[in-house]
């Protein structure tokens, strides 16, 4: 229940772009279920808009992405964004 709740903390704090808490909401997910793919994946997204916005958490989004493909490598939307980054910013 404690995982569900993090995981829709960090997707409303994404709704409204705030990165920083949906950021520890998605670290605190993942406590509790390390290899959660939503929350590595909206960690992601974070750490995307962070870099976008000029800091340094881009290789970081990648490592995330990354993770959850390998974890679940059907998973159309970790799918798209590891197609869009590898387009667009390398």
């Amino acid at each position: 229940m404690l995982l569900s709740l993090y995981l829709n903390l960090a997707a409303c704090y994404l709704k409204i772009k705030d990165c920083e808490n949906a950021l520890a909401a998605c670290n605190e997910a993942l406590i509790l279920h390390p290899l959660n793919v939503k929350a590595l994946y909206r960690r992601s997204r974070c750490r995307i808009a962070k870099w976008d916005a000029g800091l340094k958490d881009f290789k970081l989004a990648i490592n995330d992405l990354n993770l959850a493909h390998e974890i679940d490598p059907d998973l159309s939307p970790v799918t798209k964004e590891l197609k869009k980054i590898k387009k667009e910013y390398i």
